[in-house]
């Protein structure tokens, strides 16, 4: 959709750049501040806001981040809806599934990965976690028959 005007629009974004600079909010102020984010967004289309993307994925990071899983699983369905017009190359599988890997939830999370991986033709797992790669590579055919000789 567009930027959220306002007031509302000016306080998540100032939140978004606070957290992703050194020294700004982390941890548990941090998820609690962008919970609280939420709410400032339009009850009407909530998720139609570029913001609510950017609101929904810090909450699934820091939830990953802080072991506190359950507080990010309501976020899933939101991180894929969210900021429909988003230029979107994989991130919301790669985001989604690496919550579902935090999770020990393996199958979901590779499936998520390889739809990532595909969409981005695997750029999206450049500074990821080896491990998530490793995963989608376990479930393609080309890979496999690789590792096998053939």
């Amino acid at each position: 959709m567009a930027q959220l005007p306002g007031t509302e629009g000016d306080k998540i974004r100032k939140l978004w750049w606070d957290f992703h600079t050194p020294g700004g909010i982390t941890g548990k102020d941090a998820l609690d501040a962008f919970e609280v984010a939420w709410d400032l967004l339009p009850a009407s289309n909530r998720e139609s806001w570029d913001e609510s993307y950017l609101i929904a994925e810090a909450i699934i990071e820091l939830s990953i981040e802080l072991g506190t899983l359950e507080r990010g699983k309501r976020w899933l369905d939101s991180a894929m809806v969210a900021d429909p017009g988003r230029n979107d190359a994989g991130g919301r599988e790669l985001l989604v599934g690496k919550w579902f890997f935090a999770n020990g939830e393996l199958d979901k999370a590779k499936e998520l990965f390889s739809i990532a991986n595909a969409k981005s033709r695997g750029r999206i797992f450049a500074g990821a976690d080896p491990r998530y790669r490793a995963l989608v590579a376990e479930t393609n055919p080309q890979t496999q028959k690789k590792k096998r000789g053939k």
